[in-house]
């Protein structure tokens, strides 16, 4: 826990937190921060005033049934 503490600087916070809002994917914000994805969902988790919870997308095979 103190090395995920250790690496959520304010600043990535603030940053991953726009790429969120942006509505980039968890393994593209891993992919900036060359992180885990585990690493950037529990950030997402526990940050959720930051985070805040977006709709899912509909699977294209259940939109033509």
């Amino acid at each position: 826990m103190s090395q995920e503490k250790d690496f959520w600087t304010d600043r990535r916070i603030r940053i991953a937190a726009e790429k969120w809002q942006a509505g980039e994917k968890i393994i593209d914000i891993a992919s900036d921060f060359d992180c885990s994805i585990t690493l950037v969902a529990s950030l997402i988790n526990r940050r959720r005033d930051l985070f805040p919870e977006r709709a899912r997308p509909k699977c294209a095979s259940k939109e033509k049934a």
